[in-house]
């Protein structure tokens, strides 16, 4: 999955603590006594006390963000963000690319990389209302030998303090952002010279060495992600037993992420059973990373997303987000049906070698076992599991009798973007796939009447499954073959990154191509019709 980030986003994020941050007397603000030291980019300061710091997601960190800090104390509208920007990010694709660069031939993006300023970044977050030469303040000094530049702007109702610091690799920006009410309020002036402290609190450090994941164990794993998010205030890092996770969590509910531990587990237990890697010729050794928010709002700031998102899984990090929240056991079993769901989608990103499947199977699959229960340690997967928001029965059943279903030769093959739009509403496509792989799972399990079953229904998804997988795994063998002649000629060896070939380097005409190949092999060997008659009849008169 690409996301780009969109210059509005940045603006809703900094408005999101102003609308929606602590209630409170302000009172007299101090830097906090933790330093925000980041290991891997080589550098730290001395933020402001009673921020709350939120990591940076993908798509923010695509555009330079490290992460964001919102005061607790509401009056301010206060927040600061960490900025880095290096040549990477005006490289061929990189979001600050020139014209030229846009343009380059593939193999050429290191010649024509510049990197971008700041009055780059704020001119492209806030389009034509940031006049870089509008400043109020622009003055270089020097602190504990490191040279910077402190510029001060009026943007959108805020003042922004900039302190940069140039550097070889990259350069780094602390930006303060305080609402012009309370900055020209008595309390205001001394909330400056807070900031000001903070930004010039500035210093370098030695950055840690760049490691190859897939050669770490469970143990080096945990102590890399340990070092990797140690400036992040209030978050921890939690190993499981069977060290097939890793948990991050700024959670304040330990019992909830015992719970999440164990729900987590008992569903990886369930994914394995139902496909076993070695069916599949696989080897199942990546390592999950579950980050785990202690708010919704904190759980919506890191991923942009809106009221109604739950819990998500990011293909391009790898990583599974959801939320605690308060303690309430109708909104803790939606999170346990949607962790279920979403871990479904990280254990299949592993198992298809980081490719992707249809709509129908993914989804489908997702909303199967977010109905996932377990009875004196065994599971089972039914209807009435799933938590209300995801029971898919209901809609379904309304769907067969209002002839709402989609003809199958249509809803099997759509494409993403069809299948999310099929209607007539937006849970609709949901509840369709999740109907077909309820009966084709529940068939396998001898669980159906014969007078809905055949048994060549129970091959469908094992010979999807291995078409797909074994369709990716040619297609990728050709491309590191052609990686590795490169190398050659021009006398390299291949790095890990070289190596690590997904989704992301097929042409979406070769991702088709296997597709149709998997959907011949499996739909293909059956009377569709037939099926599909079949049933539209179990959904509207077995499934209870």
């Amino acid at each position: 999955m690409r996301e780009h980030h969109r210059p509005g986003l940045f603006w809703a994020l900094l408005s999101f603590c102003f609308l929606f941050g602590f209630a409170g007397e302000v009172e007299a603000q101090g830097l906090a006594k933790t330093l925000y030291k980041d290991k891997v980019n080589g550098f730290k300061f001395r933020p402001p006390s009673k921020f709350a710091t939120v990591p940076a997601r993908e798509r923010l960190q695509s555009m330079g963000i490290l992460c964001f800090m919102d005061s607790e104390l509401r009056e301010t509208g206060a927040s600061v963000y960490v900025l880095k920007l290096d040549d990477a990010l005006g490289g061929k694709g990189g979001p600050y690319a020139s014209k030229k660069a846009k343009k380059e031939k593939e193999g050429e993006s290191a010649v024509l990389a510049k990197r971008p300023t700041l009055e780059d970044y704020l001119t492209l977050q806030f389009a034509d209302s940031f006049r870089p030469s509008r400043t109020f303040e622009d003055k270089e000094f020097k602190v504990k030998g490191e040279k910077g530049r402190h510029r001060q702007w009026k943007v959108k109702g805020y003042t922004l303090d900039a302190f940069s610091y140039p550097g070889p690799d990259m350069d780094v920006h602390l930006l303060y952002f305080v609402s012009d009410r309370y900055a020209k309020s008595k309390k205001g002036s001394k909330w400056l010279k807070m900031q000001k402290k903070s930004g010039r609190s500035f210093e370098r450090m030695t950055a840690a060495k760049e490691v190859d994941l897939s050669q770490m164990d469970y143990k080096d794993l945990l102590k890399y992600h340990k070092v990797k998010d140690a400036q992040y205030k209030d978050w921890r890092i939690v190993p499981t037993p069977s060290k097939k996770y890793i948990i991050k969590t700024s959670s304040k509910r330990g019992a909830f992420i015992k719970n999440a531990i164990t729900r987590l587990e008992r569903s990886r237990k369930l994914f394995e059973k139902d496909f076993p890697p070695a069916d599949f010729g696989q080897k199942m050794t990546a390592v999950s990373v579950v980050r785990i928010c202690n708010t919704p709002e904190e759980f919506h700031k890191y991923g942009g997303t809106r009221r109604g998102v739950a819990g998500w899984f990011n293909p391009g990090t790898e990583e599974l987000v959801l939320y605690s929240g308060e303690k309430n056991k109708k909104n803790d079993d939606l999170t346990f049906g949607v962790m279920s769901h979403e871990a479904f989608h990280q254990y299949c990103h592993f198992l298809f070698q980081r490719s992707e499947a249809h709509r129908w199977f993914d989804e489908g699959h997702g909303d199967y076992y977010a109905g996932a229960a377990w009875y004196k340690g065994k599971a089972y997967v039914k209807p009435e599991a799933a938590s209300e928001g995801i029971n898919r029965l209901p809609e379904a059943k309304l769907m067969v009798e209002n002839g709402d279903m989609v003809p199958l030769q249509k809803h099997l093959n759509f494409t993403h973007g069809q299948w999310q739009t099929q209607g007539p509403k937006n849970i609709s496509c949901y509840a369709q796939s999740w109907s077909i792989i309820y009966m084709l799972r529940q068939g396998s399990l001898g669980k159906i009447s014969k007078k809905y079953w055949k048994k060549e229904y129970a091959d469908i998804i094992p010979n999807y499954m291995n078409t797909l997988l074994k369709g990716y795994a040619e297609e990728y063998a050709v491309i590191l073959a052609e990686r590795e002649e490169e190398a050659e000629e021009e006398k390299r060896e291949l790095t890990g990154k070289d190596r690590d070939i997904d989704r992301s380097d097929l042409k979406t005409s070769q991702r088709n191509a296997i597709w149709e190949k998997a959907m011949e092999a499996s739909w293909g060997q059956i009377d569709l019709d037939k099926f599909e008659e079949q049933w539209l009849d179990y959904v509207a008169n077995a499934v209870k």
